[in-house]
C-alpha cells in the first residue's frame, strides 16, 4: 500500500523526514513546483504530505544549524555583552562630567559643599568637604590620578570619544554577524527545497 511504501523510503532514509508543516508556515499544503528536486513528497492515507531528504543534505543543514547555534549566536551574545559594557560606562562618564559641570557652575569646587558617604551596607555619613578643586579620576586598572577640575573634563571628553568609537565598532559587528546568520538560514531554507515565493 501506499502507507507501507511511504513507511519502507523513510526507513530507507535513516529517519531523515519532517512533515511539510514543520518546514514552513508558508507551505500548509503542497506545491510540486516549489520542491526541490533534492527532495521527494509521498502522501499517506490521512492525507499528510511527507518530505523525504537526501541525508546527505539533511547532514550538511544540520552542521549549518549548529554553527549558527554554537557559533555565531553565541558571538552575537559576547557583541552585546560588550556593547552593554560601554554603553554603561559611557552613561558613567557623561553622569561625572554633569556633575563636575555643576560644581565649576555654581563654585562648590572651590568654596565645598557637605555631602553623604556610604560607609558599606547602605549606611551614610555626612562629610564636608572644603576643597574639590581637585578629584580622583579612575584611570583604569584600579589606578587613580589626582586631577583639577579642568583637566578631568578633558580626560573625560577624551574618554568619551573613543567609547564612542567602541560602540560603533560592536554595533557594525552585531549587524554583520545578523547579516551572516540570515545569510546562512536562507541557505538552509535552500538546502530543504523551499524558497520564499508564495
Amino acid at each position: 500500500s501506499l502507507v507501507y511504501a511511504r513507511d519502507a523510503a523513510v526507513k530507507r532514509c535513516e529517519g531523515f523526514y519532517r512533515p511539510i508543516r514543520e518546514y514552513s508556515r508558508t507551505y500548509v499544503g503542497y506545491d510540486a513546483r516549489r520542491v526541490s528536486t533534492r527532495t521527494r513528497v509521498l502522501a499517506s492515507s490521512r492525507g499528510r504530505r511527507y518530505l523525504i531528504m537526501n541525508p546527505d543534505i539533511q547532514r550538511k543543514i544540520l552542521k549549518f544549524e549548529t554553527f549558527v547555534n554554537d557559533v555565531l549566536k553565541e558571538d552575537l551574545a559576547q557583541l552585546e555583552q560588550k556593547l552593554d559594557v560601554k554603553n554603561a560606562d559611557i552613561a558613567e562618564f557623561l553622569q561625572l562630567k554633569a556633575t563636575i559641570t555643576t560644581f565649576k557652575n555654581n563654585g562648590l569646587d572651590k568654596s565645598g559643599f557637605k555631602t553623604q558617604v556610604d560607609i558599606g551596607q547602605n549606611f551614610f555619613i555626612e562629610a564636608q568637604v572644603s576643597d574639590a578643586s581637585t578629584i580622583l579620576l579612575d584611570i583604569g586598572l584600579g589606578h587613580y590620578l589626582e586631577l583639577s577640575i579642568d583637566d578631568a573634563v578633558a580626560i573625560i571628553n577624551v574618554r568619551v570619544k573613543l567609547l564612542e568609537q567602541q560602540i560603533k565598532h560592536f554595533r557594525k559587528e552585531i549587524a554583520r554577524t545578523n547579516a551572516h546568520i540570515k545569510l546562512i538560514l536562507l541557505g538552509i531554507r535552500e538546502l530543504q527545497g523551499f524558497d520564499d515565493k508564495v
